[in-house]
């Protein structure tokens, strides 16, 4: 039987293609650097390596609520050293604390009931014993809240920075956090 491939001396480019090719077989990926595609490099994903990942989705919903299971996500993935660098150091900040803090709990606890092995809506359910319990005029406050950050207000600042590190500066389309994750994290195009 052979052994994995090592991706450990292959360079880190920006951008590539992957192709699966079976359940034994380690897919195969094909890179370039950025300059093939006319853009600057992004320095918010030259650290993806082919074990690093970014976080799901912040439109994934547990039990109703946005952006809960990304912050799960984000947890777990650190945990077992999955995460993309560039996502190590807001652990349990920027939207991460807003989250907890309008839950009521504090990120460490909710981070050692996600390492216990608890599920997304255990989690969450433990969120509204140990903290406060959303209602569905909560969970609609949190939802739209966050699925507009960036949006002409406080954080669009960031938001277009975020994007000239990117090479998204001229997306026009990316008029939220939400929007700008999706596309930078690959989701969308």
């Amino acid at each position: 039987m052979r052994s994995p491939p090592n991706y450990e001396n292959i360079p880190k480019l920006t951008h590539g293609l992957v192709f699966p090719r079976g359940p034994q077989a380690a897919p195969l990926r094909i890179r370039f650097p950025s300059s093939c595609f006319g853009i600057a490099a992004s320095t918010r994903t030259e650290q993806h390596t082919h074990t690093m990942q970014p976080p799901i989705s912040p439109y994934t919903e547990t039990l109703g609520m946005l952006y809960f299971a990304r912050m799960l996500d984000k947890i777990r993935k650190y945990a077992k050293g999955g995460l993309r660098e560039d996502f190590h150091q807001n652990l349990g900040q920027a939207l991460d604390a807003r989250c907890c803090h309008f839950l009521r709990v504090d990120y460490t606890e909710v981070k050692a009931q996600v390492l216990s092995g608890m599920s997304d809506e255990a989690v969450l359910n433990w969120c509204y014993q140990n903290g406060r319990q959303l209602d569905e005029t909560d969970c609609f406050i949190w939802n739209e809240y966050t699925r507009k950050i960036g949006w002409n207000d406080s954080r669009t600042e960031f938001l277009e920075k975020y994007k000239a590190e990117s090479g998204l500066e001229n997306r026009r389309d990316l008029k939220t956090m939400f929007d700008y994750m999706e596309v930078d994290e690959g989701r969308k195009d």
